[in-house]
């Protein structure tokens, strides 16, 4: 958490601007039944009608800024996400030009690797979670624990399923998990 963290710090204003933008449009999803419900409590008491027209203006009003809310939150929340993982690969870039031949030698290449794709792994599922993400991968290690797989081949899906009925199924990814794996 403290690495996520420490990438969002550079982007504060950027994150209470969203969590701002996501709370006007929460509020505005609730105070329109609010309001709909005020509206015929009104017309069924028998009140004018420039009231009953207050609180339709009043609700289109809220359904605007809602609307509006939502839509901003989405853009906001999309730059942010893309100014952080722009930071996270800066950092890594970074990080690789650190290690010199005798780093390598030390460690071992497939331990270096290993290491830098699990901490990327783990930045991108706090990232992804709660929310529908689309990830292209070309090591299986990456989706392992995705909800849905859609294995591609020649452009066309000829498998889908999660890791383990895809493994239980014999398929072609199957295939291609035990090449890499087994």
């Amino acid at each position: 958490m403290r690495l996520i963290l420490r990438f969002l710090k550079p982007h504060w204003k950027l994150c209470i601007l969203t969590i701002f933008l996501l709370i006007v449009d929460v509020v505005g999803a609730l105070i329109i039944p609010t309001l709909a419900s005020e509206m015929l409590k009104e017309g069924g008491a028998g009140v004018q009608i420039q009231v009953l027209i207050n609180t339709a203006i009043a609700m289109a009003v809220a359904a605007v800024i809602s609307g509006a809310g939502g839509i901003l939150s989405g853009y906001t929340c999309a730059e942010l996400v893309s100014r952080v993982a722009k930071d996270m690969r800066d950092a890594l870039y970074n990080k690789s030009l650190d290690l010199a031949v005798a780093d390598f030698r030390t460690f071992g290449v497939a331990s270096i690797t290993t290491r830098t794709v699990s901490d990327i792994t783990n930045i991108q599922f706090a990232l992804m979670s709660g929310r529908m993400s689309f990830v292209i991968a070309h090591r299986l290690s990456t989706i392992r624990d995705a909800n849905r797989i859609l294995f591609m081949e020649n452009g066309n899906i000829i498998e889908q399923g999660t890791h383990r009925e895809l493994l239980e199924k014999g398929g072609a990814y199957a295939a291609l998990y035990n090449s890499q794996f087994a």
